[in-house]
């Protein structure tokens, strides 16, 4: 049984009222340093309170990478199992890996949506310090993160098992 430094079992992914099992010890490992790499981040605030902050963008940068590395992993893994002929142990571990991808990549929108959401509000923190008189490019950065903002909101609302798409 594999676990991240917090004690949390990597074996079983909980995602959208979903146990779903990870069998592959290279995903469980992933995750593993995932999890223990979140837990660092959300330890280690800047001193504006900002987890997302300077002082912890290589953390932030890492763990993009450590998502992106196990998305290529499962998804490696789900084209392999769909070239295979369906049957019902076919069919459960395509289902296994999709919502194993769709939690990942869940993960890593929740991580770039969170870290946006920073980015505005030390803009705005930075606009309110400048008593609202403030250069049309940060009025423009801060647009530009909310439309990034909607942009990656949607395609978690596109995720399998999302409301829209009526798996509840």
């Amino acid at each position: 049984e594999r676990q991240a430094s917090d004690g949390t079992n990597m074996s079983i992914v909980h995602f959208r009222l979903r146990d779903i099992s990870v069998e592959s010890k290279d995903m469980q490992s992933s995750l593993i340093k995932i999890a223990d790499l979140m837990q660092e981040l959300e330890k280690e605030n800047d001193s504006t309170n900002n987890k997302y902050g300077a002082s912890n963008e290589t953390k932030f940068l890492d763990l993009l990478t450590l998502y992106d590395e196990a998305i290529s992993i499962i998804s490696s893994d789900l084209k392999g199992y769909e070239k295979m002929k369906a049957g019902p142990a076919v069919n459960a571990k395509r289902a296994e890996a999709g919502g194993l991808l769709g939690n990942l990549t869940y993960g890593k929108l929740k991580l770039l949506m969170d870290r946006n959401e920073d980015r505005v509000d030390e803009l705005r923190r930075t606009e309110e310090a400048a008593d609202n008189d403030v250069p049309p490019k940060v009025l423009e950065q801060i647009a530009h993160l909310y439309d990034a903002l909607l942009q990656d909101a949607r395609s978690v609302a596109q995720l399998p098992g999302s409301i829209s798409d009526g798996d509840g």
